[in-house]
């Protein structure tokens, strides 16, 4: 009324007819905003029903004890080949999956920390792969920073490491501890570092699994790989994985792995693709965690999908220090078809109405992705997906939480990694052209839409063509072009720019035709 008012009394000023047309778009502008608040409400309420429906109602007795049985026509099983030849040697060789579960006991390894710090003469220690070693080498290096005589160097860190013995990775430093001085202080190293326990599901991505173990196999202690015959959506497939890994693939590696196998595809899937991801990764936590034996309830849970690949120094830091806070966020850079894309933010309003007014800023992927074993059995009770959607403050989970952190236990998330520096990748739909294919068909279906089902959508033809252009399967183009730098350590993680004959299609643009 005020601004009716004032309009008013510019009516000298202001035709009438302009005053109501200024009236007119200011309600129609207010009423947009009341119907996107109401929108988001309502889309916030419908997800945190989903949410409790699917992710937290499996904690409830009933539920849990028919979690794992089968229950449909689906429960299909079809037999697969062996290697016939005597003389290989690895674990998967003759591996009998109808005895999945009690052939894979694995007994966890203690370990020290003292390999990774370094002793200075005046006592002080620095952490070996974040110190500048061949500073302290330097006959001048202890002169030079105590000139008065006093034997206090401090660590000389390398580029990407901070604090004040070096042991904390840029994604650490710039996502939190740098503006957090009292958990920074609170950080002490281990005698003995804690042990990771990896768990991914898979589907097709062969190579980006070579890659997460290959590249993290020093600083993780048990990978689980976790196969269905299944899609998520609810069709046969073939358990190739497993047919790989029994041919001798990553045979230098099995004695970390444990293979969890999902052998059907539950009902409620096809009507809900909520419960269908959520049943996932439940499985495997509750199937794979008490395979393995010697767990400490200090080790840590890491659960990540197979396109989301974790800095190596991140995880080597929460490994072999103290005092941080938990469930931890890792903040990935997110790439589209391929490190030549980035997803970028959400336009917001105004650019929807000027779309080139200003230039598109790049989105971080934040996930919970790890925890303690402690957390996850007193907290989440060993439910993976409720990491996952960090759900711990939602009403059932509650008093559980709270009990937890009434134990000593630092119950506060916090992010490791922001933009610029990463705590990982999430290579989002980087596949080749038949692999965006098979990802199309697989999905489950929460997808909204899902392309999948539209015929045109799944021609490799177009899809490549999307792939060159930074185009979506809607016609929009929303991504980044990001200039090809293989020396960039910023532009792909270290293991693909190192092996970049092997992931060359995801490190260069395809040229058009």
């Amino acid at each position: 009324m005020r601004l009716y008012q004032l309009l008013r009394r510019q009516r000298s000023f202001l035709p009438l007819k302009k005053v109501r047309y200024i009236i007119l778009v200011l309600l129609w502008i207010q009423l947009v905003g009341i119907g996107l608040i109401s929108l988001s409400v309502q889309q916030s309420k419908e997800a945190r029903d989903m949410i409790t429906e699917n992710f937290v109602a499996p904690l409830l007795d009933h539920f849990e004890k028919t979690n794992f049985k089968a229950n449909s026509s689906f429960d299909k099983q079809r037999p697969f080949k062996l290697v016939d030849d005597a003389s290989t040697k690895w674990k998967f060789f003759n591996f009998n999956l109808n005895n999945w579960e009690e052939d894979q006991a694995l007994q966890l390894k203690e370990t020290f920390s003292d390999p990774y710090f370094i002793r200075l003469d005046n006592g002080k220690q620095c952490f070996r792969p974040g110190t500048d070693l061949s500073v302290l080498t330097n006959a001048t290096f202890f002169s030079e920073l105590s000139p008065f005589g006093s034997s206090k160097p401090k660590c000389p860190c390398l580029k990407g490491y901070f604090g004040k013995d070096c042991g904390i990775p840029e994604a650490a430093w710039f996502g939190h501890f740098k503006d957090h001085p009292k958990a920074r202080s609170a950080l002490r190293p281990r005698s003995r570092p804690r042990r990771i326990i990896h768990g991914v599901p898979v589907n097709h991505e062969f190579d980006f699994l070579e890659a997460r173990i290959r590249s993290l196999s020093e600083v993780v202690d048990v990978f689980v790989i976790q196969e269905s015959n299944f899609t998520t959506f609810g069709a046969f497939k073939e358990v190739a994985f497993l047919h790989k890994l029994q041919q001798g693939w990553l045979r230098e590696f099995q004695e970390k792995v444990i293979y969890s196998y999902l052998p059907y595809f539950r009902e409620k899937g096809r009507e809900s693709g909520w419960y269908a991801d959520a049943f996932i990764r439940m499985y495997l936590s509750k199937k794979a965690l008490p395979m393995i034996k010697g767990k400490r309830d200090d080790d840590l849970f890491l659960l990540l999908d197979a396109d989301e690949l974790p800095n190596p120094e991140i995880l080597l830091f929460l490994k072999l220090y103290d005092g941080y806070t938990e469930p931890i966020k890792f903040g990935l850079r997110w790439n589209v078809f391929g490190f030549y894309w980035l997803k970028s933010e959400d336009p917001s309003f105004l650019d929807r109405l000027w779309p080139n007014m200003r230039a598109k800023s790049e989105r971080l992927l934040v996930l919970t992705v790890i925890c303690t074993l402690g957390m996850m059995k007193e907290v989440f009770k060993d439910n993976a997906m409720l990491l996952r959607r960090n759900v711990y403050e939602e009403p059932e989970l509650a008093a559980r939480q709270k009990k937890y952190a009434q134990s000593s236990h630092g119950v506060r998330e916090w992010t490791a990694g922001t933009v610029g520096h990463y705590a990982g990748f999430h290579c989002s739909w980087c596949y080749s052209p038949e692999g965006i294919r098979t990802k199309l068909l697989s999905a489950q279906k929460h997808d909204s839409p899902r392309w999948g089902d539209y015929p045109e959508k799944t021609n490799v033809t177009y899809i490549a063509g999307l792939i060159r252009s930074g185009a979506w399967f809607d016609g929009t183009k929303t991504f980044i072009s990001v200039p090809e730098n293989k020396t960039d350590e910023h532009y792909a993680p270290k293991y693909i720019l190192d092996h970049s004959d092997t992931f060359h299609n995801l490190l260069e643009r395809p040229k058009s035709e």
